[in-house]
């Protein structure tokens, strides 16, 4: 993965659209189950980084595209990708309370 400096100025729409377009090349060789949790693994990895970040902005995307992600898939059973277990454990091997409650990048 790239540098958290370069990531710096990366819009959320540019990052869309270039799980989009991954997704479009995907639709060519793996079926639309694999497909969609390959997408969702994906954005997984990116929230993983922008929680690592250490700018504030990127940061705070990376909190609010998890949200949207953990919502999609335990709420709403029409795109329910992974079972809520398996984003549990997903949060437990990544660490991810710890990274959103870090003291020291909380900025408060």
């Amino acid at each position: 993965m790239t540098s958290d400096q370069a990531l710096r100025d990366v819009r959320k729409e540019q990052v869309d659209a270039i799980i989009k377009s991954i997704e479009n090349i995907s639709r060519r060789f793996i079926q639309k189950d694999e497909r969609d949790k390959q997408t969702e693994i994906l954005r997984l990895e990116l929230c993983d980084k922008s929680l690592k970040s250490n700018f504030l902005e990127r940061r705070i995307q990376g909190i609010k595209d998890f949200n949207l992600l953990i919502r999609n898939n335990t709420l709403y059973s029409s795109s329910k990708t992974f079972t809520t277990e398996f984003l549990i454990e997903w949060m437990v091997k990544h660490d991810m309370f710890s990274q959103i409650w870090d003291h020291r990048k909380t900025h408060m």
